[in-house]
């Protein structure tokens, strides 16, 4: 229910699993777990950060492996988002070794392309990708393919950033097909907030407008107030690259109070932005 972008479904089933079962129970730690998700995807990241530290001690607790490797991937999400690469570095590398150890190697993927992401933010670029190249392999051999699906999308988001605008595409464009496929909303919303920005950057406004408001409605539907902040950022630039300063202000004021809510470094970017654009206050 999660994944399809359920998520009202999805946080009942759990609160249900979690009020019929013992509170030291394994199945009681997956559904806290499984409530932090919900809250991150909704842009709680206080009450996300809360349930995956439950999880997380409850793990430490009962030795056990797979859910302490999850927790960890999860905190480490967080950790990278407000720039602290050092604290998601830590926790990577602790989630990989759990993985090992519980013979898990979907978490050991998912561990090594959330830190793939870590590494590229923090200026190791040619690493990060290769190491997202590598989950995205460890997937494919699997058969995973809705975490390959975010594995694509990160690579092309990553080329994208690059200014590899063709490579970009390729990868975004497969992510969206095997996002579209298996009814991932989440996956979808997001790339195409990145296709909107491939747009752009080419300078083709009126397509960019179109992914954006295709982007925006997934977003609302499903409740993906996380991601709510990201395509303001992409609308504000395309208003500013159409010659509407006031929109694009009112849009970058708008990016930068969400991402600060959830405590995300790419305010900082953001807000330069804004400066840059002529936006008062900024």
């Amino acid at each position: 229910l999660y994944v399809m972008g359920d998520f009202a479904a999805a946080e009942a089933a759990y609160e249900r699993v979690r009020a019929s079962v013992d509170p030291s129970s394994f199945d009681y730690g997956w559904a806290t777990q499984g409530l932090g998700l919900i809250s991150l995807a909704r842009g709680d990241v206080k009450k996300a950060e809360e349930y995956f530290l439950v999880a997380d001690a409850f793990a430490a607790h009962a030795d056990g492996a797979r859910l302490g490797a999850v927790s960890g991937i999860n905190l480490a999400a967080i950790a990278r988002r407000r720039g602290d690469f050092e604290q998601a570095d830590k926790l990577l590398r602790r989630s990989i070794e759990l993985a090992l150890k519980a013979d898990a190697p979907a978490y050991e993927a998912r561990a090594s392309a959330q830190l793939a992401l870590v590494m590229f933010q923090r200026g190791e670029k040619e690493k990060g990708a290769d190491l997202m190249r590598q989950a995205n392999a460890m997937y494919e051999s699997r058969g995973e393919l809705r975490h390959q699906s975010t594995t694509i999308g990160n690579l092309g988001a990553m080329a994208l950033q690059q200014g590899d605008t063709e490579t970009a595409e390729k990868y975004i464009v497969q992510s969206v097909e095997l996002a579209d496929r298996l009814g991932l909303k989440q996956s979808m919303a997001e790339d195409l907030n990145n296709l909107a920005e491939l747009a752009r950057q080419r300078g083709d406004l009126r397509v960019a407008t179109g992914y954006v408001e295709r982007a925006t409605s997934i977003a609302n539907e499903i409740g993906l107030e996380s991601l709510s902040p990201y395509i303001a950022a992409t609308s504000a630039q395309i208003a500013q690259d159409a010659g509407d300063h006031m929109k694009a202000c009112t849009l970058y004021a708008e990016a930068s109070r969400g991402l600060g809510a959830q405590q995300d470094m790419t305010k900082d970017a953001v807000d330069d932005l804004a400066v840059k654009a002529g936006c008062s206050g900024s």
